[in-house]
């Protein structure tokens, strides 16, 4: 139901889906000046749109000598001054949306414009909830959205650069009616297919002799793939805000505004004694027999990586960070709780076993789902609708406050284009009255050119190590029909050989094949040769190569062949492993934790795949970390959490990486170790394609 409610919601933007390749191109690279208006320091008009109320009501009336207006601390002279009021209840006819995404950004960089985004985080509400918001909702949008503001609709099940903005109500009034059943909190079906695994994973407690037992978490009443789930949940809600905060941020200036709907989050801290549990899974210390040697369940393996990537998730730190990027984005966030005056934060119709935390705690998590909410409403000059049982009430308070505003505009005095955040202060002279503004903004910057580089001695922008590590993406050429990757042991090769991806699906390679690893010293002396096979439907094989008494380096080449179709990889060199860690294999699966792990020599992945990497580790490790990295060496906040346990007596560390959140583009992976005063860092390139 949720997925044909966002289907639904957005069909009436069809028009922004079927923009021409040409409209998507411009709009990647962003809107003619003269279309588009940057509002920056220095020559550039900066605007500041400011809402001065007396009692909860906006004033009108004001001049621009009742203002002062601050940039860090020093007064600036109001050059251009505005009163801007916007109503509601404006006939369809009068609403024209945007014809393609290059207008759409126009119109929303428009500071007359105002945007309204509808955030309904359909994980943190419960179905009675979105029953009960339905109808307050659709009239407080009918009475805040004028026929010149846009409007728009995301999920937590939605990316943020998916969201459409439109003027047209109708339809998206129609479909908030029809589809009020999307809260699934306190249900008693998953959400998706990653909770399925969650709860197949750590439900039960796998027992030595076989038996299973529900899994418990030491000092909690809780089962362990509810509290994963929980915070799983928490984590796709506070990343879908996230997403929207940065989205908004780059498309305008003025404020933007973002009606939450949701009962509110328990804003969990880290949870760092979660990732004891698994050692307690006999599951932990058994292997299963794979092609080319003994590895450990991959699908419990891969759900011990997300136990690890949950557990150090701190959502009252994310939550921190979001209103700052708010307040510096200009959005401000009217939280609204269908939830009204609630007891307990559990249903008595959704309690299952494990899931009754007593009249006290419940209490606690109830006040806390509603000190997030107003936390981040206080804190980006928005407003709180909590604890109230009728909702359409509290919801006015909204129209009121956002309905007009006075639009600022000054020079800087401030000339410098550094690249760094200013802050406003508007203050009122007469007394009596509260202001709520813009916060502030970030100065431009000043281009870099190979001048400028060449008389500071800058570094380049791209570090060295990780140009480096990107330049083997060569190897994932787009062209290529065979790949192949080796991991050299103390005693052996493991060689992975892939099928491009197109490949893999066309006959003869659907049925599989054959493939010949040849391996060889750099003179050309073999040194083994081994024979694998790809299953029919698979894209992969991994093929073990003895060493014997070789040292390395060795030069590695296959060949595949089915139905009298034959494929040549390109060659590579595998060194002999030494330091703290040795080479890393690769592994791709679908998102959901319970994908099987496939061994792939591709570099390239799928924003729908999942990036698994195994390191063997050569030396006892007292500290370890993994991070994501984009092309520049910026760290980007992806989590990598990482992992560690035996493979056939051999340490590994393991992370586990979700794609998703990731556009097209080449991002590295980054590996830091250490062992007494000894450290080491390896960076493994991917490429993310459609």
């Amino acid at each position: 139901m949720l997925l044909g409610a966002c289907l639904a919601i957005l069909a009436d933007r069809v028009v922004l889906g079927t923009a021409t390749l040409a409209d998507r191109a411009a709009a990647a690279q962003g809107p003619d000046p003269q279309e588009r208006p940057t509002f920056r320091g220095g020559a550039n008009l900066v605007l500041v749109d400011a809402y001065p109320q007396r009692k909860g009501k906006i004033v009108e009336g004001l001049s621009a000598s009742d203002f002062d207006l601050l940039e860090d601390g020093k007064p600036q002279v109001i050059a251009n001054f505005e009163f801007v009021r916007s109503e509601g209840s404006a006939p369809e006819t009068l609403r024209r949306d945007p014809n393609n995404v290059r207008e759409m950004e126009a119109m929303a960089a428009d500071p007359h414009n105002r945007v309204f985004v509808s955030y309904l985080d359909t994980l943190q509400t419960t179905v009675e909830g979105s029953n009960r918001i339905r109808l307050p909702l659709v009239q407080t949008l009918n009475r805040l959205v004028g026929p010149e503001d846009l409007f728009g609709v995301m999920t937590p099940a939605m990316r943020a650069q998916d969201v459409t903005l439109a003027r047209r109500m109708l339809t998206t009034e129609d479909q908030l009616s029809r589809y009020w059943s999307w809260g699934q909190r306190n249900g008693v079906v998953a959400a998706d297919i990653n909770e399925v695994g969650l709860a197949a994973c750590f439900h039960d407690l796998h027992l030595e002799n076989g038996a299973t037992v529900p899994w418990k978490v030491a000092g909690d009443q809780r089962l362990l793939d509810e509290i994963l789930i929980e915070r799983r949940r928490e984590d796709l809600a506070l990343r879908g805000l996230e997403g929207l905060v940065l989205r908004l941020g780059t498309m305008r200036e003025a404020r933007s505004v973002v009606i939450v709907v949701s009962d509110g989050w328990i804003l969990l801290p880290r949870a760092s004694a979660l990732t004891n549990e698994p050692p307690r899974d006999a599951r932990s210390r058994q292997t299963r027999p794979m092609p080319g040697g003994r590895v450990e369940d991959g699908e419990f393996w891969a759900c011990v990586g997300e136990l690890h990537r949950l557990a150090d998730l701190d959502s009252q730190e994310r939550m921190r960070r979001l209103f700052i990027a708010a307040n510096r984005a200009n959005v401000s966030f009217y939280p609204v709780s269908p939830n009204g005056l609630a007891v307990f934060d559990v249903g008595a119709a959704s309690e299952r076993p494990g899931q009754a935390l007593g009249l006290e705690r419940e209490s606690q998590r109830v006040r806390a789902r509603v000190d997030g909410l107003r936390t981040l409403a206080d804190n980006t000059d928005g407003i709180a609708i909590v604890n109230r049982n009728d909702t359409a009430v509290g919801m006015a308070r909204i129209v009121d406050d956002i309905s007009a505003y006075y639009l600022l505009g000054y020079y800087s005095t401030n000339p410098k284009a550094d690249g760094r955040y200013r802050k406003i202060d508007v203050k009122l002279k007469q007394p009596g009255l509260t202001v709520h503004a813009r916060r502030g903004y970030v100065a431009g910057a000043a281009p870099v050119t190979p001048a400028a580089t060449a008389a500071t001695g800058a570094a380049a922008v791209t570090p060295p190590a990780v140009d480096a590590a990107l330049s083997v993406l060569g190897h994932a050429r787009p062209g290529a029909e065979l790949f192949i990757w080796g991991a050299a042991s103390a005693d052996r090769i493991v060689a992975t050989v892939e099928l491009a991806a197109t490949l893999s699906a066309t006959p003869p390679w659907v049925q599989g094949g054959v493939v010949d690893l040849d391996v060889r010293t750099p003179a050309g002396e073999r040194v083994g040769a081994a024979r694998g096979t790809i299953a029919a439907g698979a894209r992969s094989v991994s093929i073990v190569v003895p060493l014997g008494a070789s040292a390395g380096p060795w030069v590695l080449r296959a060949a595949a062949t089915a139905g009298g179709t034959h494929l040549d990889s390109d060659q590579i060199t595998v060194s002999a492993v030494s330091g703290l860690v040795g080479t890393p294999r690769m592994f791709r699966a679908a998102l959901s934790v319970r994908a099987p792990l496939r061994p792939m020599a591709d570099l390239q992945v799928r924003r729908t795949e999942r990036l698994h990497v195994e390191w063997p580790v050569l030396k006892p490790l007292d500290r370890r970390g993994a991070r994501l990295l984009d092309r520049r060496g910026q760290a980007l906040p992806i989590a990598a959490a990482l992992t560690e346990r035996d493979v056939d007596g051999q340490p590994q560390l393991a992370a586990d990486i979700a794609l998703a959140p990731l556009a097209e583009g080449d991002y590295v992976l980054e590996l830091s170790v250490g062992s007494g005063d000894d450290a080491a860092r390896t960076l493994l390139a991917f490429r993310v394609v459609r």
